[in-house]
C-alpha cells in the first residue's frame, strides 16, 4: 500500500524548482500577513508576529500548490497533449481555482467553525487567496505551458541542432 507522502513524491518531482517556488511563496505569505493587521505591522508600537495567520497560510499555499501541481499533470497527459488554446486553458485555471475554493472553504469553516458565519472575513480571505493563486498558477505554469504549446506546435517536424547548424 502506498502511503500519501510516496504519492504526492510521486506524483510532484521534487527538485530544486520547488523548492524555490515553495520558498517565494513562504516569503508571499509571510508579507501577506504582515500586512492584514495594524498590530502585525512592523513599525507599529505594539508589534507581534502573526505566527497562526502565517503557519496556517504557508498550509494552505502548500496545499494549493499540490492541487494545481496534480491538475497540471493530469490536464498534461491527457488534454495539452495535441493542441493548447484558451479554451482549454481557462478550463485548466478554473478547475484549480475551483479544487483551490472547495479547499479554502472547508479549512474556513473547519477553523472558524461550522456555527459561525463570517461572510465577510469568508469574502475578503478569499477574494485575496483568489487573486494570490490566480498570480501564483500564472507564474508556475506559464513556461511549461509554453513549452508544451511549442513542442506541440512543430506538427511532425523535429529541429535539432548540431554544431551550430540547425536541421
Amino acid at each position: 500500500m502506498e502511503t500519501p507522502i510516496s504519492y504526492l513524491y510521486r506524483k510532484i518531482k521534487l527538485s530544486r524548482y520547488w523548492v524555490k517556488i515553495w520558498l517565494v511563496l513562504v516569503v508571499v505569505c509571510i508579507i501577506a500577513n504582515h500586512l492584514t493587521l495594524p498590530e502585525y505591522f512592523p513599525t507599529h508600537e505594539s508589534y507581534r508576529f502573526p505566527l497562526i495567520p502565517t503557519i496556517v497560510s504557508i498550509l494552505l499555499v502548500s496545499v494549493f500548490t499540490i492541487i494545481s501541481e496534480i491538475n497540471f499533470q493530469y490536464y498534461k497527459r491527457t488534454y495539452f497533449t495535441e493542441l493548447i488554446n484558451t479554451r482549454l486553458l481557462s478550463r485548466f485555471f478554473l478547475s484549480t481555482l475551483g479544487y483551490d475554493t472547495i479547499v479554502y472553504v472547508a479549512l474556513f469553516y473547519t477553523l472558524n467553525g461550522i456555527e459561525a458565519f463570517y461572510l465577510y472575513e469568508l469574502l475578503t480571505g478569499y477574494s485575496i487567496t483568489l487573486l494570490l493563486c490566480i498570480i501564483g498558477i500564472i507564474l508556475i505554469y506559464a513556461r511549461p505551458i509554453y513549452i508544451l504549446h511549442r513542442d506541440t506546435s512543430i506538427k511532425g517536424k523535429l529541429k535539432i541542432t548540431n554544431s551550430g547548424k540547425i536541421t
